[in-house]
């Protein structure tokens, strides 16, 4: 016969120690001792705000309020009429008696003028800024120059400048230019930004190359790209290079080269070996996509002497100047086509170690013994 027994309450296995408790206790009363060391300068702010200015100088830690509220800071009536109190009379060392009179003056000013003009300001330079700043810190990340380094650390040494330094000359120049108390003469020193500088720098060199690039064609496809910046640089070397086109159905964009003597679109045909066969260099001029290279394999495993860029190739254990040339800019390319079209012994080393190397990786002999130990593998494991 099976009986019940009651349930025992479970116990915590874990018990805090009186030292953990006491380092727990240090360490809040830690904290909120620097948060109140923090909010205090706040608190005193708002405080003095509600207090007559004779008070303000003479007891600005108290912070009790007490009434009476809003107590007049000047005699209203009899023969002291419109002198100060005292600072007796409104405040003690903890205890003060508020009073709106702060508030009234600020409102009694041009306050909506002077909201105006700070958003104004404050519009006016973010604006400049995000211009000036944005232009230069792209110079510095993209376009190479002589002195760029120079320049870059030359405007992060203005960073160690204290900003106080350049009060009193910026003063001179800007009564030089009379431009003392107008919009520009706050605006223009404040344009642009040594920090702002730096930090578009790093921003834009976070950004691929690759992005860029595909944008500065506007959407044209890597043919487009090869013909209209790299084979003009190529007819300028080369004057009889041709650039063939094999393929069905090839872009629109294409269609309007159909009549340029250095280029040919073939279309669909039955086979493709015979124009790869009959072409001196084999161009991968490939800038945004993805997949599988197919066609490089194939190329490889003609014979064939390759100019890829390094997406053309991705994926392939390929080493530049070895099995294919690799070349991403388009002066690169260029300059990489041409040198072999000037040299057919290069072409046949490059084409050679590229037939080599298809063969040893891709051949069916090599790789069925590889895909039948993985297979051998899986087995076992089930």
């Amino acid at each position: 016969m099976a009986t019940a027994q009651p349930l025992e309450t479970p116990v915590s296995a874990e018990r805090r120690s009186p030292l953990t408790v006491v380092f727990t206790a240090l360490g809040w009363t830690v904290l909120i001792l620097f948060a109140a060391l923090e909010i205090f300068p706040f608190v005193f702010t708002v405080a003095n705000s509600f207090k007559c200015l004779p008070a303000v100088q003479s007891y600005p830690r108290s912070l009790i309020p007490t009434p009476p509220f809003g107590v007049e800071c000047t005699y209203q009536e009899g023969e002291r009429a419109g002198a100060s109190r005292s600072a007796s009379e409104t405040s003690g060392a903890l205890t003060f008696n508020p009073t709106l009179e702060g508030y009234r003056e600020i409102f009694d000013e041009n306050l909506p003028r002077w909201l105006v003009n700070t958003a104004f300001f404050a519009v006016a330079v973010t604006i400049l800024r995000l211009g000036f700043d944005s232009l230069a810190g792209y110079a510095l990340a993209r376009l190479k120059f002589p002195g760029n380094r120079l320049l870059f650390f030359t405007i992060l040494g203005t960073m160690m400048v204290p900003p106080i330094v350049l009060l009193i000359p910026r003063f001179i120049i800007l009564k030089q230019l009379s431009m003392l108390n107008t919009y520009q003469g706050l605006i223009v020193p404040l344009a642009v930004d040594a920090f702002g500088i730096f930090l578009m720098k790093q921003f834009f060199e976070s950004i691929p190359g690759e992005i860029e690039e595909a944008a500065l064609v506007d959407g044209a496809n890597r043919f487009v790209l090869f013909l209209r910046v790299v084979l003009p640089r190529i007819h300028a070397e080369e004057p009889d290079a041709r650039f063939l086109i094999v393929g069905q159905n090839p872009h629109a964009r294409l269609g309007a080269l159909a009549g340029d003597p250095a280029v040919k679109l073939t279309g669909r045909v039955p086979d493709v070996r015979p124009y790869m066969a009959a072409a001196a260099v084999y161009v991968v001029p490939m800038r945004i996509g993805g997949g599988t290279r197919l066609k490089v394999l194939e190329a490889m495993a003609m014979g064939k002497a390759i100019v890829s860029t390094s997406l053309g190739c991705e994926g392939y254990p390929v080493r530049d100047g070895v099995e294919l040339l690799i070349a991403d800019s388009p002066a690169e390319f260029a300059r990489a086509v041409v040198a072999l079209l000037r040299d057919p012994a290069r072409r046949l080393q490059l084409g050679r170690a590229a037939r080599e190397f298809a063969l040893s990786r891709y051949d069916w002999r090599a790789i069925v013994p590889r895909l039948e130990a993985a297979y051998t593998m899986a087995r076992a494991e089930v």
